[in-house]
């Protein structure tokens, strides 16, 4: 059994944008569990519940706020946050 095709938000020539499916968890975990890739981040290296719990929550459409996966030929590399802290703004 084959998975739904994966909502892809945006696509360029080399990456593209996508919503997380919770079967993306273990990618996930792959570069946030990585203390490198999270040096400069205020979040990380994630345990494995931690990479869940985001998931998790990724997958959920809020309104004010997307949580995207980065995309190299359909793998998921990264993630990309945009969201709103003021709505008069």
């Amino acid at each position: 059994m084959s998975a739904a095709p994966r909502e892809v938000v945006i696509r360029g020539s080399r990456v593209a944008l996508a919503r997380f499916r919770e079967s993306d968890i273990e990618a996930v975990h792959t570069f946030a569990s990585d203390p490198v890739v999270c040096r400069f981040t205020g979040w990380g290296p994630n345990t494995l519940d931690e990479t869940r719990a985001f998931v998790a929550d990724a997958v959920q459409r809020n309104s004010d706020r997307y949580d995207l996966a980065v995309l190299r030929a359909d793998e998921v590399i990264g993630s990309g946050s945009v969201w709103t802290t003021s709505p008069a703004h």
